[in-house]
Protein backbone atom coordinates (compact mmCIF):
# COMPACT_ATOMS: atom_id res chain seq x y z
CA UNK A 1 0.00 0.00 0.00
CA UNK A 2 3.25 2.37 0.59
CA UNK A 3 3.05 3.46 -3.18
CA UNK A 4 -0.25 4.66 -3.60
CA UNK A 5 0.26 7.73 -2.96
CA UNK A 6 3.94 8.05 -4.73
CA UNK A 7 2.52 9.83 -7.58
CA UNK A 8 6.19 10.57 -8.73
CA UNK A 9 6.54 6.92 -9.57
CA UNK A 10 3.48 6.47 -10.82
CA UNK A 11 4.31 9.12 -13.38
CA UNK A 12 7.97 8.14 -14.19
CA UNK A 13 6.56 4.47 -15.21
CA UNK A 14 3.99 6.17 -17.63
CA UNK A 15 5.97 8.49 -19.60
CA UNK A 16 7.63 7.02 -21.61
CA UNK A 17 4.40 5.56 -23.09
CA UNK A 18 2.67 8.48 -23.92
CA UNK A 19 4.24 9.35 -27.64
CA UNK A 20 3.09 5.96 -29.05
CA UNK A 21 -0.01 5.89 -27.16
CA UNK A 22 -1.36 9.31 -28.44
CA UNK A 23 -1.33 8.39 -31.92
CA UNK A 24 -4.30 5.99 -31.81
CA UNK A 25 -6.38 8.80 -30.50
CA UNK A 26 -5.12 11.82 -32.99
CA UNK A 27 -7.75 11.03 -35.85
CA UNK A 28 -10.45 11.11 -33.42
CA UNK A 29 -10.69 15.10 -34.23
CA UNK A 30 -12.03 14.59 -37.80
CA UNK A 31 -14.52 11.60 -36.88
CA UNK A 32 -15.55 13.83 -34.09
CA UNK A 33 -15.84 17.23 -36.50
CA UNK A 34 -17.15 14.75 -39.38
CA UNK A 35 -20.24 13.85 -37.12
CA UNK A 36 -18.99 10.06 -36.40
CA UNK A 37 -18.46 10.23 -32.88
CA UNK A 38 -21.72 7.70 -33.34
CA UNK A 39 -19.65 4.43 -33.74
CA UNK A 40 -18.75 4.89 -30.01
CA UNK A 41 -22.11 5.21 -28.75
CA UNK A 42 -21.26 8.29 -26.78
CA UNK A 43 -25.12 8.83 -26.47
CA UNK A 44 -26.40 6.01 -26.20
CA UNK A 45 -27.63 4.91 -22.68
CA UNK A 46 -27.60 1.11 -23.41
CA UNK A 47 -23.60 1.51 -24.27
CA UNK A 48 -21.08 -1.45 -24.20
CA UNK A 49 -17.13 -0.77 -23.13
CA UNK A 50 -16.53 -4.18 -24.10
CA UNK A 51 -18.12 -4.05 -27.86
CA UNK A 52 -16.10 -2.40 -30.26
CA UNK A 53 -13.68 -0.44 -27.86
CA UNK A 54 -9.86 -1.46 -27.04
CA UNK A 55 -9.81 -1.75 -23.55
CA UNK A 56 -6.34 0.40 -23.40
CA UNK A 57 -8.06 2.91 -25.58
CA UNK A 58 -11.58 3.50 -24.36
CA UNK A 59 -10.72 6.06 -22.14
CA UNK A 60 -9.09 8.55 -24.32
CA UNK A 61 -11.46 7.71 -27.26
CA UNK A 62 -14.41 8.73 -24.87
CA UNK A 63 -12.68 11.31 -23.46
CA UNK A 64 -12.08 13.05 -26.29
CA UNK A 65 -15.12 12.53 -27.66
CA UNK A 66 -17.02 14.17 -25.25
CA UNK A 67 -15.04 17.12 -25.39
CA UNK A 68 -16.14 17.24 -28.64
CA UNK A 69 -19.59 16.61 -28.00
CA UNK A 70 -19.70 19.65 -25.84
CA UNK A 71 -17.77 21.79 -27.93
CA UNK A 72 -15.15 22.34 -24.52
CA UNK A 73 -11.94 22.69 -27.27
CA UNK A 74 -13.52 25.30 -28.55
CA UNK A 75 -15.27 26.92 -25.33
CA UNK A 76 -12.15 26.92 -23.73
CA UNK A 77 -9.55 27.32 -26.26
CA UNK A 78 -8.26 23.73 -24.46
CA UNK A 79 -5.41 22.49 -26.28
CA UNK A 80 -6.22 19.51 -27.89
CA UNK A 81 -2.39 18.22 -28.06
CA UNK A 82 -1.83 18.43 -24.51
CA UNK A 83 -5.43 17.37 -23.12
CA UNK A 84 -4.54 13.84 -25.25
CA UNK A 85 -1.35 13.53 -23.72
CA UNK A 86 -3.07 14.27 -20.23
CA UNK A 87 -5.95 11.93 -20.82
CA UNK A 88 -3.35 8.89 -21.70
CA UNK A 89 -1.50 10.03 -18.56
CA UNK A 90 -4.97 9.39 -17.03
CA UNK A 91 -5.26 6.25 -18.35
CA UNK A 92 -1.86 4.99 -18.05
CA UNK A 93 -2.16 5.69 -14.43
CA UNK A 94 -5.31 3.24 -13.78
CA UNK A 95 -4.42 0.58 -12.21
CA UNK A 96 -5.33 -3.44 -14.27
CA UNK A 97 -8.31 -4.14 -11.99
CA UNK A 98 -11.29 -6.52 -12.61
CA UNK A 99 -13.53 -3.43 -11.99
CA UNK A 100 -11.99 -0.28 -10.91
CA UNK A 101 -9.89 0.06 -14.12
CA UNK A 102 -9.30 2.65 -17.21
CA UNK A 103 -12.50 0.99 -19.27
CA UNK A 104 -14.67 1.26 -16.08
CA UNK A 105 -13.72 5.21 -16.18
CA UNK A 106 -14.15 5.13 -19.87
CA UNK A 107 -17.89 3.31 -18.80
CA UNK A 108 -19.04 6.72 -16.42
CA UNK A 109 -17.56 9.01 -18.76
CA UNK A 110 -19.42 7.74 -21.30
CA UNK A 111 -22.85 7.54 -18.87
CA UNK A 112 -21.77 11.31 -17.93
CA UNK A 113 -21.73 12.53 -21.75
CA UNK A 114 -25.03 10.77 -21.97
CA UNK A 115 -26.75 12.75 -18.53
CA UNK A 116 -25.24 15.97 -19.55
CA UNK A 117 -26.77 15.89 -22.85
CA UNK A 118 -30.47 16.20 -20.58
CA UNK A 119 -29.47 18.75 -18.25
CA UNK A 120 -30.32 22.10 -19.71
CA UNK A 121 -28.69 25.33 -18.66
CA UNK A 122 -25.87 23.64 -17.07
CA UNK A 123 -22.96 26.42 -17.54
CA UNK A 124 -19.99 25.41 -19.85
CA UNK A 125 -17.75 25.39 -16.82
CA UNK A 126 -19.92 22.73 -15.09
CA UNK A 127 -19.87 20.73 -17.90
CA UNK A 128 -16.35 21.10 -18.37
CA UNK A 129 -15.79 19.72 -14.54
CA UNK A 130 -18.17 16.98 -14.41
CA UNK A 131 -16.39 15.41 -17.68
CA UNK A 132 -13.01 16.02 -15.68
CA UNK A 133 -14.23 14.48 -12.42
CA UNK A 134 -15.51 11.18 -13.79
CA UNK A 135 -12.33 11.02 -16.21
CA UNK A 136 -9.81 10.89 -12.77
CA UNK A 137 -12.74 9.48 -10.27
CA UNK A 138 -11.41 6.18 -9.79
CA UNK A 139 -7.44 6.64 -10.82
CA UNK A 140 -4.81 4.78 -9.25
CA UNK A 141 -7.59 2.98 -7.57
CA UNK A 142 -5.78 -0.29 -6.03
CA UNK A 143 -8.84 -2.54 -6.43
CA UNK A 144 -9.48 -2.14 -2.30
CA UNK A 145 -12.17 -0.44 -0.22
CA UNK A 146 -11.80 2.24 1.99
CA UNK A 147 -12.44 0.24 4.94
CA UNK A 148 -9.29 -1.93 3.91
CA UNK A 149 -6.90 0.70 3.16
CA UNK A 150 -8.35 1.88 7.18
CA UNK A 151 -8.14 -1.45 8.71
CA UNK A 152 -4.29 -1.80 7.21
CA UNK A 153 -3.00 1.80 8.50
CA UNK A 154 -1.96 2.20 4.60
CA UNK A 155 0.07 4.95 3.92
CA UNK A 156 -2.74 6.71 1.81
CA UNK A 157 -5.05 6.17 4.82
CA UNK A 158 -2.97 7.86 7.16
CA UNK A 159 -2.58 10.70 4.68
CA UNK A 160 -5.94 11.40 4.23
CA UNK A 161 -6.77 11.06 8.05
CA UNK A 162 -9.22 8.30 7.06
CA UNK A 163 -11.78 10.66 5.81
CA UNK A 164 -12.70 9.46 1.79
CA UNK A 165 -9.69 7.82 1.31
CA UNK A 166 -9.68 6.99 -2.05
CA UNK A 167 -11.74 9.74 -3.27
CA UNK A 168 -8.80 12.14 -1.90
CA UNK A 169 -6.26 10.29 -3.70
CA UNK A 170 -8.09 9.79 -7.10
CA UNK A 171 -8.52 14.15 -6.58
CA UNK A 172 -5.27 14.61 -5.62
CA UNK A 173 -3.14 12.38 -8.23
CA UNK A 174 -5.48 13.91 -11.38
CA UNK A 175 -4.98 17.15 -10.34
CA UNK A 176 -1.33 16.47 -10.10
CA UNK A 177 -0.93 14.72 -13.47
CA UNK A 178 -2.91 18.16 -15.02
CA UNK A 179 -0.98 20.58 -13.30
CA UNK A 180 2.76 19.45 -13.17
CA UNK A 181 2.26 17.33 -16.27
CA UNK A 182 0.16 18.46 -19.04
CA UNK A 183 -2.13 21.76 -17.94
CA UNK A 184 -4.33 21.98 -20.59
CA UNK A 185 -6.11 24.58 -18.65
CA UNK A 186 -6.10 27.94 -20.08
CA UNK A 187 -7.74 29.36 -16.55
CA UNK A 188 -6.45 31.89 -14.51
CA UNK A 189 -5.80 31.80 -10.69
CA UNK A 190 -9.52 32.33 -10.05
CA UNK A 191 -10.91 29.95 -12.71
CA UNK A 192 -8.73 27.73 -11.60
CA UNK A 193 -9.57 27.47 -8.07
CA UNK A 194 -13.38 27.12 -9.26
CA UNK A 195 -13.01 24.85 -11.29
CA UNK A 196 -10.94 22.54 -8.96
CA UNK A 197 -13.56 23.31 -6.15
CA UNK A 198 -16.13 22.05 -8.69
CA UNK A 199 -14.58 18.71 -9.83
CA UNK A 200 -13.32 17.87 -6.15
CA UNK A 201 -16.94 17.97 -4.79
CA UNK A 202 -17.80 15.69 -7.40
CA UNK A 203 -15.21 13.24 -6.91
CA UNK A 204 -15.53 13.18 -3.50
CA UNK A 205 -19.09 12.31 -3.78
CA UNK A 206 -18.27 8.51 -4.95
CA UNK A 207 -17.63 8.40 -1.59
CA UNK A 208 -20.59 5.29 -0.29
CA UNK A 209 -20.21 6.77 2.89
CA UNK A 210 -21.36 10.02 1.75
CA UNK A 211 -24.67 8.33 -0.34
CA UNK A 212 -26.98 8.55 1.64
CA UNK A 213 -26.62 12.24 2.74
CA UNK A 214 -26.56 13.35 -0.74
CA UNK A 215 -29.38 11.59 -1.99
CA UNK A 216 -31.59 13.22 0.91
CA UNK A 217 -30.25 16.26 0.29
CA UNK A 218 -31.88 16.42 -3.22
CA UNK A 219 -34.43 14.83 -1.71
CA UNK A 220 -34.96 17.98 0.26
CA UNK A 221 -34.09 20.16 -2.22
CA UNK A 222 -36.38 19.52 -4.67
CA UNK A 223 -39.30 19.17 -2.66
CA UNK A 224 -39.69 22.72 -2.58
CA UNK A 225 -39.33 23.74 -6.05
CA UNK A 226 -37.85 22.37 -9.14
CA UNK A 227 -33.88 23.04 -9.14
CA UNK A 228 -32.27 25.98 -11.37
CA UNK A 229 -29.40 24.50 -13.00
CA UNK A 230 -27.60 28.38 -13.53
CA UNK A 231 -27.69 28.14 -9.73
CA UNK A 232 -24.29 27.48 -8.61
CA UNK A 233 -25.75 25.17 -5.54
CA UNK A 234 -28.54 23.45 -7.85
CA UNK A 235 -25.57 22.52 -10.42
CA UNK A 236 -23.05 20.89 -8.02
CA UNK A 237 -25.79 19.22 -6.01
CA UNK A 238 -27.20 17.60 -9.52
CA UNK A 239 -24.40 17.05 -10.33
CA UNK A 240 -22.88 14.76 -7.85
CA UNK A 241 -26.08 12.81 -7.68
CA UNK A 242 -25.42 12.16 -11.72
CA UNK A 243 -21.29 11.01 -10.67
CA UNK A 244 -23.22 8.69 -8.28
CA UNK A 245 -25.08 7.22 -10.93
CA UNK A 246 -22.50 6.83 -13.83
CA UNK A 247 -20.39 5.40 -11.04
CA UNK A 248 -22.98 2.87 -10.59
CA UNK A 249 -24.71 2.74 -13.99
CA UNK A 250 -23.31 -0.70 -14.94
CA UNK A 251 -26.25 -1.64 -12.76
CA UNK A 252 -28.70 0.01 -15.06
CA UNK A 253 -27.24 -0.99 -18.45
CA UNK A 254 -28.80 -4.01 -20.34
CA UNK A 255 -28.41 -7.70 -19.22
CA UNK A 256 -25.44 -8.79 -20.93
CA UNK A 257 -23.43 -5.49 -20.04
CA UNK A 258 -24.45 -5.83 -16.34
CA UNK A 259 -23.48 -9.04 -16.02
CA UNK A 260 -20.05 -8.72 -17.20
CA UNK A 261 -19.56 -6.07 -14.51
CA UNK A 262 -20.50 -7.53 -11.79
CA UNK A 263 -18.20 -10.40 -12.36
CA UNK A 264 -15.45 -8.54 -12.76
CA UNK A 265 -16.43 -6.61 -9.32
CA UNK A 266 -17.19 -10.26 -7.82
CA UNK A 267 -13.59 -11.23 -8.47
CA UNK A 268 -12.53 -7.87 -6.98
CA UNK A 269 -14.48 -8.45 -4.06
CA UNK A 270 -12.76 -12.01 -3.92
CA UNK A 271 -8.93 -10.40 -4.27
CA UNK A 272 -9.72 -8.20 -0.85
CA UNK A 273 -11.33 -11.21 0.54
CA UNK A 274 -7.89 -13.03 0.15
CA UNK A 275 -6.23 -10.55 0.94
CA UNK A 276 -8.06 -10.04 4.17
CA UNK A 277 -7.65 -13.75 5.40
CA UNK A 278 -3.96 -13.79 4.63
CA UNK A 279 -3.95 -10.05 7.48
CA UNK A 280 -5.64 -12.18 10.27
CA UNK A 281 -9.15 -9.69 9.53
CA UNK A 282 -12.55 -10.86 8.84
CA UNK A 283 -13.89 -11.04 5.28
CA UNK A 284 -15.80 -8.42 4.44
CA UNK A 285 -19.58 -8.91 3.13
CA UNK A 286 -19.61 -10.49 -0.18
CA UNK A 287 -16.05 -10.96 -0.11
CA UNK A 288 -15.54 -14.38 0.71
CA UNK A 289 -14.05 -16.84 -2.39
CA UNK A 290 -15.29 -19.90 -0.85
CA UNK A 291 -19.23 -18.78 -0.43
CA UNK A 292 -19.64 -16.70 -3.65
CA UNK A 293 -23.25 -15.34 -3.86
CA UNK A 294 -22.95 -13.17 -6.81
CA UNK A 295 -26.90 -13.28 -7.08
CA UNK A 296 -27.95 -12.52 -3.80
CA UNK A 297 -25.14 -9.56 -3.77
CA UNK A 298 -26.03 -7.67 -6.56
CA UNK A 299 -29.65 -7.60 -4.87
CA UNK A 300 -29.40 -6.11 -2.63
CA UNK A 301 -27.07 -3.35 -3.49
CA UNK A 302 -30.04 -3.26 -6.45
CA UNK A 303 -32.70 -3.23 -3.58
CA UNK A 304 -31.07 -0.89 -1.47
CA UNK A 305 -28.83 1.37 -2.66
CA UNK A 306 -29.30 2.03 -6.64
CA UNK A 307 -33.42 1.77 -6.66
CA UNK A 308 -33.82 4.26 -4.06
CA UNK A 309 -30.96 6.44 -5.80
CA UNK A 310 -32.64 5.87 -9.20
CA UNK A 311 -36.27 7.09 -7.47
CA UNK A 312 -34.81 10.06 -5.92
CA UNK A 313 -32.56 11.71 -8.03
CA UNK A 314 -33.71 10.36 -12.63
CA UNK A 315 -37.40 12.01 -12.36
CA UNK A 316 -35.52 15.64 -11.20
CA UNK A 317 -32.49 15.69 -13.02
CA UNK A 318 -32.04 13.70 -15.94
CA UNK A 319 -35.85 12.46 -16.64
CA UNK A 320 -35.61 11.65 -20.11
CA UNK A 321 -33.95 8.96 -19.09
CA UNK A 322 -36.03 7.55 -16.76
CA UNK A 323 -37.56 4.74 -19.45
CA UNK A 324 -34.60 3.08 -20.04
CA UNK A 325 -33.24 3.24 -16.32
CA UNK A 326 -36.02 1.91 -15.25
CA UNK A 327 -36.58 -0.59 -18.55
CA UNK A 328 -33.21 -1.75 -18.15
CA UNK A 329 -32.82 -2.39 -13.89
CA UNK A 330 -36.25 -4.27 -13.88
CA UNK A 331 -34.86 -6.60 -16.32
CA UNK A 332 -31.27 -7.11 -14.51
CA UNK A 333 -33.37 -7.71 -11.15
CA UNK A 334 -35.63 -10.26 -12.75
CA UNK A 335 -32.50 -11.82 -13.86
CA UNK A 336 -30.43 -11.76 -10.60
CA UNK A 337 -33.44 -13.14 -8.88
CA UNK A 338 -33.62 -16.19 -10.86
CA UNK A 339 -30.19 -16.62 -10.21
CA UNK A 340 -30.43 -16.76 -6.57
CA UNK A 341 -30.98 -20.54 -5.32
CA UNK A 342 -34.04 -21.63 -3.40
CA UNK A 343 -34.45 -20.88 -0.05
CA UNK A 344 -31.78 -17.65 -0.09
CA UNK A 345 -34.11 -14.97 -1.28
Amino acid sequence: MENLVDVSATLAGIAKRISSDISIVENLQAEAEGGSCHVIDLNSWDFSAFDRLDPAAALPLVAVGAFYQHGLFNKFGIDTAKFQRWVWLVNNSYTANPYHNALHAADVVQAMNVCLGHMNGLPPLYVLAAIFAAIIHDVGHPGLNNNFLYRTFSKVAMLYNGISILENMHTNLGFDLLLNQQNWLPFDKDQLIEFHQIATQLVLSTDMSQHVEIISHLSTRVAMKPLDLTLKADAVLALQCVIKLCDLCNLMRPWAVCEKWATRITEEFFRQGDLEAEAGLPKSPFMDRSAPRLAKCQLAFHEFVVAPAVTAVVPHVVPGLLPVITANMQDNFTHWKNAVPPGEL
